[in-house]
């Protein structure tokens, strides 16, 4: 299939992240500083036929976790 949009994701750099609390709702608190850098991954996105949404890994595979 030809893709009809690429879309830059753009990565970024987390010089500190701490967890400052907790929420009522389970999800921590947290404080954060983070620098945008100049790499991204390129994400194509199709439509399908069907409707349904999918996803497909075109890159390296990663190794399994240990």
């Amino acid at each position: 299939m030809m893709s009809l949009y690429d879309v830059a994701a753009p990565a970024k750099l987390n010089l500190f992240l701490h967890i400052t609390g907790r929420r009522a709702d389970g999800y921590h608190l947290l404080q954060s500083v983070f620098m945008l850098i100049d790499w991204h991954d390129t994400l194509s996105l199709e439509t399908r036929r069907d409707g349904l949404i999918s996803r497909e890994d075109l890159g390296a595979t990663l190794p399994p976790t240990i």
